[in-house]
């Protein structure tokens, strides 16, 4: 990191957050793409998975929790709903009638229903996510 993108961030840091995500490539996101079972500080103990963290315990940024809660469930916009309306035994015909809703998500969801409840848990509380 730059000494330019290290001041941008120190002034704003959800800008910084925020710009370092969008240049982030969607096809290395994906091969990268690694779940962390173990908090930094956390440790398991006995077993065939102990396990000990070698950090210090750093909690998430407000910028951070909200990126991982907009990827859980945020919303993207209308769904295009560009399916075959047409009614009857043509080709074409699909009667319109698979999407429930026409709000995007970005979590998949078949037929637009999004049945999806989101909890943002830190040491402030729990939160849920409404997803109306």
């Amino acid at each position: 990191m730059g000494v330019t993108e290290m001041q941008t961030r120190e002034a704003n840091p959800s800008r910084g957050l925020m710009e370092q995500l969008a240049r982030y490539p969607l096809v290395q996101t994906l091969i990268e793409r690694r779940s962390r079972r173990f908090g930094k500080g956390m440790r398991l103990n006995g077993g065939p998975l102990a396990y000990a963290s070698a950090y210090s315990p750093e909690p998430l940024s407000l910028e951070e929790e909200a990126a991982l809660a907009f990827a859980a469930c945020g919303i993207t916009g209308y769904a295009l709903a560009e399916l075959p309306y047409e009614s009857g035994e043509v080709p074409e015909a699909g009667g319109g009638n698979i999407m429930i809703g026409f709000i995007g998500r970005t979590v998949a969801s078949g037929h637009a229903l999004h049945y999806v409840t989101v909890f943002v848990i830190n040491d402030d509380g729990v939160w849920m996510l409404n997803h109306q």
